[in-house]
């Protein structure tokens, strides 16, 4: 069948159909025959069109017009009239689609926009009316045939709504549609097939339907089966539950083979397919193609019942849009497949992977991509008679200097009606055309192509005619008949008409021509199916007169009278298909060479078989080894011997584990036709081994591992991440090395080449930097002020002239805006004659186009910003080109932040006149100011436009020669590093957090470590909040006073830095054995880690964004941290809660597959194993990834963590830097069952988990419950993917406020109880402040010593910052109509007395039967507040029991009465209570101690003196927290020098790579 419409509606306007006889004519008089031509004129481009198999009719349909011919077109009628009379209705119905099923010849289905369609089984000459009810107007109907019974149908009905919603209805007919269709009785169905669908498929009973069922929770899709049209129902299975856990996006039925193509991932956007195969229709296999493709789309050529014939096309990358195909063909079985070639072209103007030689078995032509070429994607054509056992070039038999060599040979581009991308061998003894051009190699330039003729089957071609064209084949071969067509068209030039049609009856040896009425574009030729008639039809678009529309034409040609008689025997020839270039000899493929008796080239006769197939003639050869495949259990290597699978051998032979097998690893290949009389025979149990080693090896065998060889040093490797979607992973890496080269991999180090693109850049490589906010940009900056750039993840690079010279002051090259991809500021150098040149300055250039032009912005500059890509621009309106810049002023020797709005061109404003520098947190701008005292001052930003000073504790001073680093936290709050103590090698500081605005800071922890550089021993725990670690100079004292070096310990916090803990120790180590220290308190005996600085890889952090609450640290149990060569491997999976030892040994780690995989590898000489758990841990088994020992240098993976692929850097015993990809992709069977409606049912693998605070027993964290969703560790069959387990993220509850929500205010510091006290000598903010900046307040509440964590939601509860408020100036009457002041009258009583009776009634009952009755007051003191604000009393019978609750009741309701009532509060104050010397302050304190006997008023619970004690009587409360201070910590620093990034390259002659976001050290002040 040909449809037409979908590929040429864009060529013509619909007209209204109108279909003419055709009449005879005869074509001008050009040749020595010219062909009976007859014409019909048809309005619209048809929808349908088709030969009935063995048969001159033909049917179509036009504008909703079915039309029907029994003489080749040569005449045609209109069938509605007939259609709506078997209808039966009144109506005139609309004809939309046919279905010839070719099962029969005779049967044709037309399908109507409403729910009656009709039926014909004799080549439409009676129609019967079937009716598919309960569905809605028919919008795409589809027939799945029986190929054993005719009367067995399947038909689906598509529909789509407005909303663009589209489903499917089933329905089935078992007696050819005699009886109205019924309906599936299932639901959720994508897609369904007869198992016998293919005339070859013989298993299983004649009605097995297999279907594609969605899951009940629409997160994936089933294979179902059922032999009685779904009275029961069967689910498919293979052996590893593998085909039913991903997403099952096809089901075919080709041959003798069921295919499920299955996307690894359902979840990814960027998946992986894999084949499963069935012989049966219900046990089903999975394929492996070994192959590193990223197998995203796939094809089927044409096959055999005993050889799938696969192409798989890949993408290097998630933005390439041009992929390369793999051709891939199968055993027997259809599960081993062996690689026939690849870098195939495929996807560009009919470029088509591999086009099957019809009738000749074997024979192949591939456009093969000439790498060479580069970009330009130059590619030659191959051909192949032997089944891609050997390739060559074909040869122009008619041009001696076109030789078929590399020089010079045919390249062929398929091009067929409006672009097909099927060549047109045609259904003829080894005759084939194609349309291509000579030379070296052909390119997608559609220009100066011409058609060449090969007769046999397209070894050797001839020269046709100039043009491209389009053809059929009549008569086996002997009629050919061809159009030009000017493809001009495609480009916007003008249509090219064409009224001559080319016609061959000696093969192509010589063309004749044939003149048409009306010159048309020809948009389809065609003719019989077996391509034995006389007769071709023609379809063309007319060109339109002026101010009317494009009309179609059906030209029909008869070539009856070309000859006057059939050819005898003389007339033919018997003709080899496959024989030898160089030793002439028939090649045998599939066991037997093959002949035709074909028509000789200058015989004048007709072969005359109508309707019968061209057959060939098989002779059986002897046996050789090529005529065997691979039995069960083996499968073909590189060198084409077969090699066990064990995983198949395991399944299928080891039933027993202790028994020994012995297997046969060649078999004849089914189908295979030789003689195996003195033939090769293949040894019998050729192969043995025990069932226990070939279980063990399967389980390891499927952890592959490929070693990728560097000549030169490799100085660094980054991965490539995309902006597209978080369900995309990419696996690009850029790879440089100390030649500044740059090597890619798109296959996640699996195979490394260089970018042909960036040959220019070879060797001059200085700098790489890649846009962070999009991860698809990359830039390569040249020693020669080049600019490479990279829009599509390093598939192909631009290059800009950067605007000025590459500056050597350390600097970073290119600042990115969030805002424009496009837009980026370039810092460069000028008058630098040499490095100390006094005119040598750097200057920023900025561009809005990508680099292809530049302007000044301005001179002497550091460092330029756009701030909206720091801020929040949801929040605050900011302009997007507001730039701060750190510009050097030579009068004050200082740096200036001044800023502009239109790139310095009319504003610029300066900020502040002397900075030490800038950095960006979060969503702040901080900004160190040097005062004249030579102190320091910050000030932040949250709009860009105002800047607030940051107050720091009043006694602690910044002086401007102190580094100071601001940490990326993610918190709420700014982190800031001080440095304290600044001797080389001894470093330390102190730790100042600030609160929700960044203007108060409070000193979080003091003496915490840091290094030469400024880096600081802190990280943050990563998507968890407020969890960090840090490692603190346990002998700060010692290290001022004697220099001393420094003593390290580890401290984490769960609060955000609030409170700060040793971490708690596991019991045991890895062996069982109990530490030594073991007994003693905490802080003598703690686990203590090697942190942030001592890291060669900054990348590899504890924690991983996508493994939640795991973490992995080397370290010690015991007082202080000790050397790394003395360290152990500790994992925790509660966020540092609980740890234990994994490892003796220091070990590098990653995590993968969102924490399912877990990879350590010592970073030491001699190595050659790793470990790894598939459990969290629970479990490692050991891997050897190199057969020689190596150093390994480092191991990584995707930043996200969520690939199944690691890389381990690393030198061999010679130094040649080598780079190992381990790849755990095929060691899970399964993806994680996830039904993200119910994520933790009964058939899931996930499991949620609460991050908790240590010192609490429930699961409030940050004043809330939240919930983790995490894969169970017994799950370890499965994967989990590119699952969105963040959208099960659920926050369950806001907690009651507690102590663990509260951090010390302004001026105050923890005690060692763990109370909050007033510094002695300071006072705490001025609380009126607030007041100020926030017009609308009414009210203030006065300080209590205590602020709320920034982080946390908790609500009610422990209200310790908010105990007595004041009016704001001048808001008194406001604030006291707000809180309900002046009550009186019977409001007055109710509110006074009723409690008061209340409350002497309860305390009497108290007394009465619970106090006096347990012993009186003197047990009183036997009460007890416990650290979970319980009240426990001494008895717990039943009276107590009411006794405890009226107790309880009546402090909470009180309480909370005090609390959260401003009018009781208001007028106790001002009415009632109004107590001698406090009356003067307006206010009495009501807190917690108010309700106990306490005649000092200064014990109430807070208080403003400098008494070393707190007021409240609380709990000490224990020192914790962990704080992850990554690589995105900031050093505010000085000028130039001290300017250096820590990923920036700092000079031409390092090479480091800079994501923008490695870091953000500005060095030290220090002068």
């Amino acid at each position: 069948m040909v449809s037409i419409r979908s590929v040429t509606a864009v060529l013509v306007s619909a007209l209204f159909a109108q279909c003419a006889l055709g009449a005879d004519t005869k074509a001008a008089d050009v040749g020595p025959f010219q062909p009976t031509i007859h014409t019909s004129d048809f309005g619209e481009i048809p929808s349908d069109l088709f030969y009935f198999d063995d048969s001159a009719v033909v049917m179509t349909i036009v504008n909703e017009t079915v039309y029907r011919s029994d003489d080749d077109g040569k005449t045609w009628k209109s069938l509605n009239d007939d259609l709506n009379s078997a209808l039966g209705t009144k109506e005139t119905q609309t004809f939309v689609s046919m279905e010839y099923p070719r099962l029969t010849s005779n049967r044709v289905i037309v399908f109507t926009e409403g729910l009656s369609h009709l039926i014909s089984d004799d080549k439409g000459q009676s129609w019967r009316r079937f009716d598919m009810p309960d569905v809605n107007d028919l919008a795409y109907a589809d027939v799945r045939y029986n190929h054993v019974n005719e009367d067995m149908m399947l038909i689906s009905n598509l529909y789509c709504n407005a909303e663009g919603s589209c489903n499917d209805t089933w329905f089935y007919t078992t007696d050819g549609l005699r009886t109205h269709p019924v309906p599936l009785p299932i639901d959720d169905i994508r897609e369904c097939r007869f198992a016998k669908s293919s005339a070859t498929f013989s298993a299983g009973p004649d009605s097995r339907i297999l279907c594609i069922q969605v899951t009940e929770d629409g997160s994936g899709s089933r294979l179902i089966s059922t032999d009685d049209f779904f009275t029961t129902i069967e689910e498919c299975k293979d052996s590893m539950n593998s085909l039913n856990s991903g997403e099952i996006v096809e089901l075919v039925v080709i041959q003798s083979f069921i295919v499920a193509i299955v996307e690894e991932d359902k979840y990814a956007w960027f998946s992986n397919v894999h084949f499963f195969v069935s012989k049966d229709g219900s046990q089903f296999q999975k394929v492996d193609f070994g192959s590193n493709l990223n197998k995203q789309m796939y094809s089927f050529l044409d096959s055999t019942p005993y050889s799938l014939n696969v192409v798989l096309y890949g993408f290097k990358n998630s933005m390439d849009i041009q992929p390369v195909a793999e051709i891939y063909q199968s055993d027997s079985s259809g599960v081993h497949y062996t690689k026939i070639q690849d870098n195939v072209m495929s996807g560009t103007f009919g470029f088509t992977a591999a086009n099957k030689v019809s009738t000749i078995d074997g024979a192949w032509i591939i456009n093969k991509i000439d790498s060479a070429k580069g970009a330009d994607i130059s590619f030659k054509t191959l051909v192949t008679i032997d089944n891609g056992r050997t390739w060559n070039p074909p040869i122009l038999e008619d041009d001696a200097d076109c030789k078929g060599d590399d020089a010079c040979s045919l390249n062929i581009i398929s091009v067929g009606a409006s672009g097909s991308t099927k060549m047109t061998t045609g259904p003829t003894p080894g005759i084939v055309m194609g349309v291509g051009r000579k030379g070296s190699g052909a390119s997608n330039d559609l220009k100066d192509l011409d058609t060449y003729v090969s007769r046999d089957g397209g070894i050797t071609w001839r020269f046709a005619f100039k043009g491209i064209s389009i053809f059929s084949f009549g008569d086996q071969g002997n009629i050919i008949i061809a159009l030009r067509m000017d493809l001009g068209f495609i480009f916007d030039a003008p249509m090219v008409y064409q009224d001559t049609v080319l016609y061959s009856t000696d093969q192509g040896l010589t063309w004749s021509e044939a003149k048409l009425d009306k010159p048309i574009l020809p948009l389809a030729i065609t003719t019989t199916i077996d391509g034995s008639s006389k007769n071709f039809l023609i379809v063309g678009q007319k060109e339109a007169k002026k101010d009317s529309q494009d009309e179609i034409i059906y030209y029909s040609l008869d070539f009856s009278d070309a000859f006057d008689r059939t050819c005898g025997a003389k007339d033919f020839e018997e003709w080899y298909s496959r024989v030898d270039s160089k030793t002439k000899e028939p090649v045998c493929v599939f066991g037997h060479v093959e002949k035709f008796n074909r028509r000789k080239q200058d015989a004048n006769c007709f072969v005359n078989t109508l309707y019968k197939d061209v057959e060939a003639i098989e002779v059986p050869c002897i046996c050789t080894e090529d005529d065997f495949e691979c039995a069960l259990g083996f499968a073909k290597n590189e060198k084409g011997s077969c090699e066990p699978v064990m995983t198949v051998i395991t399944e299928n032979f080891c039933s027993n584990p202790k028994k020994t097998i012995k297997l046969t690893s060649k078999v004849k290949a089914p189908g295979n036709l030789c003689q195996e009389k003195n033939g090769f025979k293949p040894p019998a149990n050729d192969f043995s081994i025990s069932c226990s080693d070939a279980i063990a090896k399967s389980k390891l065998k499927n952890i592959q591992t490929t070693a990728s060889m560097f000549s030169e040093k490799i100085v660094n490797y980054f991965y490539l991440e995309t902006q597209k979607s978080d369900q995309v992973l990419d696996e690009t890496i850029l790879l440089s090395t100390a030649g500044r080269r740059l090597y890619v991999s798109y296959n996640g180090g699996i195979t490394f080449d260089m970018v042909d693109s960036l040959k220019d850049a070879d060797g001059k490589i200085v700098a790489i930097y890649t846009n962070p906010y999009y991860r698809e940009s990359v830039y390569v900056i040249t020693s020669d002020s080049k600019i490479y750039y990279s829009e599509d993840s390093a598939l192909t690079f631009s290059v800009v002239d950067a605007p000025t010279k590459l500056n050597e002051f350390g600097l970073r090259q290119i600042t990115f805006n969030k805002a424009d991809p496009k837009s980026f500021i370039w810092y460069g150098e000028k008058g630098c004659k040499s490095y100390f040149s006094q005119d040598c300055h750097v200057e920023a250039s900025y561009t809005q186009d990508g680099g292809k032009t530049f302007k000044p912005l301005i001179e002497d500059v550091r460092m330029c910003n756009f701030v909206g890509s720091t801020l929040d621009i949801d929040q605050f309106t900011i302009n997007p080109n507001l730039i701060f810049c750190e510009k050097f002023s030579k009068t004050s020797q200082f740096f200036q932040l001044v800023s502009t709005t239109d790139f310095f061109e009319k504003t610029n404003d300066v900020l502040f006149e002397r900075i030490i520098g800038s950095a960006d947190t979060g969503e702040f701008i901080v900004v160190a100011q040097v005062n004249d005292d030579q102190t320091l001052s910050a000030f932040v930003t949250v709009d860009g436009l105002v800047f607030a000073p940051a107050e720091f504790p009043a006694n602690f001073k910044v002086d401007k020669q102190q580094a100071y680093t601001v940490m990326d936290v993610s918190s709420k709050s700014i982190f800031l590093h001080v440095t304290t103590f600044s001797e080389i090698d001894k470093q330390f500081g102190t730790i100042l957090k600030s609160n929700y605005n960044g203007t108060s800071y409070i000193v979080s922890l003091p003496d915490a470590n840091r290094d030469n550089k400024g880096y600081v021993d802190f990280e943050k725990v990563e998507t968890l909040e407020g969890i960090s670690v840090v490692n603190v100079v346990a002998n700060a004292d010692k290290v001022r006073e004697n220099h001393e070096s420094k003593k390290l310990k580890t401290k984490i916090t769960h609060n955000d830095g609030a409170e700060w803990s040793f971490v708690q120790p596991p019991a045991v180590d890895s062996e069982g054995n109990t530490y030594k220290c073991k007994g003693k308190s905490l802080k003598d005996c703690s686990l203590n880690f090697h942190g942030y600085t001592e890291r060669k890889d900054v990348r590899d952090t504890y924690s991983s964004g996508s493994a939640v609450g795991m973490m992995i640290a080397t370290g010690n149990v015991g007082e202080y941290l000790l050397p790394a060569s003395e360290s152990n491997t500790f994992f925790t999976q509660d966020a540092g809660v609980t740890w234990k030892e994994v490892k003796k040994g220091a070990y590098t780690w990653e995590f993968g597959d969102q924490g399912s995989i877990i990879v350590l590898v010592k970073p030491e000489k001699n190595q050659k194993t790793l470990w790894f758990s598939l459990d969290q841990a629970q479990t490692w088994e050991e891997y050897e990834f190199s057969k020689d020992p190596v150093s390994v240098v480092d191991l990584g993976t995707v930043p996200s963590d969520t690939s199944r692929k690691f890389v381990i850097l690393a030198e061999d015993a010679d130094s040649q830097n080598m780079l190992f990809t381990v790849d755990f992709t095929r060691v899970h069977n399964r993806q994680c069952s996830l039904d993200l409606k119910s994520p933790t049912g009964p058939k899931s693998d996930f499991e949620y988990w609460s991050p908790k605070h240590p010192f609490l027993a429930d699961n409030c964290l940050f004043g809330h419950e939240s919930e983790y969703l995490r894969k169970k560790p017994k799950s370890s069959d499965c994967f989990i993917g590119m699952a969105p387990l963040n959208e099960a993220f659920k926050v369950l509850r806001n907690c009651s406020c507690s102590r663990r929500d509260y951090e010390c205010d302004y001026n105050y510091a923890m005690a060692e109880d763990g109370t909050c006290k007033l510094i002695s000598g300071l006072s705490p903010l001025d609380p009126v402040r607030i007041c100020t900046a926030d017009p609308d307040l009414l009210g203030y509440w006065e300080p209590t010593g205590y602020r709320k964590v920034p982080l946390s939601t908790c609500e009610s509860g422990l209200q310790l910052d908010k105990w007595t408020e004041h009016p704001c100036p001048g808001k008194k009457n406001d604030f006291n109509k707000k809180h309900g002041s002046g009550i009186t009258g019977f409001g007055l009583f109710a509110v006074i007395f009723v409690p008061i009776a209340v409350f002497l009634a309860a305390t009497w009952f108290v007394y009465d039967r619970g106090i006096r009755r347990n012993g009186g007051f003197s047990r009183f003191g036997e009460i007890r507040l416990d650290e979970d604000d319980e009240l426990h009393l001494i008895e717990e019978n039943n009276t107590d029991i009411v006794v405890n609750n009226i107790v309880r009741g009546l402090f909470a309701a009180v309480g909370n009465l005090v609390q959260t009532t401003g009018v009781i509060r208001n007028f106790l104050r001002t009415q009632v209570f109004r107590l001698g010397a406090n009356s003067s302050r307006g206010y009495t304190r009501f807190g917690a101690d108010s309700f106990f006997s306490h005649e000092d008023e200064d014990e109430s619970l807070f208080r403003y003196a400098t008494d070393d004690d707190d007021a409240r009587e609380i709990d000490n409360f224990l020192d914790e927290g962990f704080d992850a201070g990554d690589e995105d910590d900031m050093r505010l620093g000085g000028p130039y020098d001290g300017a250096e990034d820590g990923s920036s390259p700092a000079s031409p002659d390092d090479f480091n790579v800079d994501d923008e976001e490695d870091d953000g050290d500005l060095g030290s002040s220090r002068n």
